[in-house]
C-alpha cells in the first residue's frame, strides 16, 4: 500500500513549485497524460556552467524535500519524493527536466 497517492493536478504543482535557474529560458513545456500516466518535462536554454546547474538544482529540490537518488551514466540526476521521480539532463547549454508518478499500479 502507498503512503501518499498523487494526482494528476497534485504532481503538476509539485512539479511547478521547483524553479529554473533565473536566468534560464524556456524553450517549451510538455505535458504526456494518458488515463493512470502523466509525465511532465520542461526544456530550457541556459548560459551556466554544469556543475552550477547541478548545484542548483541540488539545493533547489533538497530543500523542497526532495532526495538525491543518483547521476545515471547517460549523466542524467535523479531526485526522489515519495512515488515522484524528477530528473535532470544537461546537455551543453541546454536542461531538459522532467517528473513523472514511479509508484506500483495507477497513481489516479
Amino acid at each position: 500500500m502507498r503512503s501518499q497517492k498523487f494526482c494528476k493536478e497534485n504532481i503538476k504543482i509539485e512539479y511547478r513549485n521547483i524553479e529554473a535557474p533565473s536566468n534560464a529560458n524556456k524553450i517549451k513545456e510538455t505535458i504526456n497524460s494518458k488515463v493512470t500516466r502523466i509525465w511532465i518535462g520542461t526544456d530550457y536554454t541556459i548560459d551556466m556552467e554544469k556543475a552550477d546547474i547541478e548545484k542548483y538544482y541540488q539545493e533547489e529540490l533538497i530543500n523542497k524535500g526532495w532526495e538525491y537518488e543518483k547521476i545515471a551514466h547517460d549523466g542524467t540526476i535523479s531526485f526522489t519524493k515519495k512515488d515522484l521521480l524528477f530528473e535532470i539532463v544537461i546537455e551543453n547549454n541546454k536542461i531538459h527536466t522532467g517528473i513523472h508518478y514511479r509508484g506500483d499500479g495507477p497513481a489516479f
